[in-house]
């Protein structure tokens, strides 16, 4: 009986957190993201997008624990209008930061955290923390915490869905 009522609150809580998930919530702020790999997208380049902003540092344990998910999700939805942004908000130098990306296999755009950035976001105090947005621009989602692979791609694989 205590398994069952336990089961049935997992399944509300997992159920709970997608409805939350999907309302569409205050519009991405208008900023330009310059990605170490030479590419710079600003907010208006992204409309018609599935955007992820996820803030993160390399010292950040659940940011380094999440990595393989969020790669692989990039990885399996860039072909289909998705775009992940990772802001890092902490100082390396270029070199530290190309072996990081190596070493935890990263595959999306990394992009240096600055001052405009951090207060468009609110400035974000707890890592990682993350944002999507819906193709119209809309916010869909945040999180403070790592994300699972299997929330990143039930969010992203319904938004994606949505034309």
């Amino acid at each position: 009986m205590k398994a069952k009522i336990l089961l049935a609150v997992v399944a509300l809580g997992i159920a709970g957190t997608v409805a939350f998930a999907l309302v569409p919530r205050p519009a991405a702020p208008e900023v330009q993201f310059a990605a170490l790999s030479g590419e710079n997208f600003s907010t208006s380049d992204l409309r018609g997008k599935v955007v992820l902003v996820n803030f993160w540092a390399t010292w950040c344990h659940p940011c380094q624990s999440e990595i393989p998910a969020l790669s692989k999700a990039y990885d399996k939805y860039k072909a289909k209008g998705v775009v992940f942004l990772g802001v890092m908000t902490d100082n390396v130098d270029s070199q530290q930061l190309l072996n990081f990306q190596s070493d935890h296999n990263m595959t999306y755009p990394i992009v240096r955290a600055n001052r405009q950035l951090m207060s468009s976001y609110e400035e974000p105090s707890s890592l990682p923390t993350t944002f999507v947005y819906s193709r119209g621009g809309k916010q869909v989602f945040n999180r403070i915490g790592a994300l699972r692979e299997s929330e990143l791609d039930s969010l992203v694989g319904t938004l994606v869905a949505q034309q």
